[in-house]
């Protein structure tokens, strides 16, 4: 039987409104890394999402 590892990869997305949703605030990621290589590339639509990172990547 073979052991193989499982993979680990988490990524934290919040999304936030109001009650009404009339005012919608942009998505945020937290990630590990400080300078994630996916926004390195990233189209001028992704300017929009607010990335930070936590060592830990827990999100309270």
């Amino acid at each position: 039987m073979s052991e193989k590892k499982t993979n680990k990869f988490r990524i934290t997305i919040a999304f936030a409104t109001n009650a009404t949703g009339t005012k919608k605030l942009n998505p945020l990621f937290i990630k590990k890394f400080k300078k994630p290589c996916f926004f390195k590339n990233a189209p001028a639509s992704f300017k929009k999402i607010y990335y930070h990172e936590n060592k830990k990547a827990w999100m309270t």
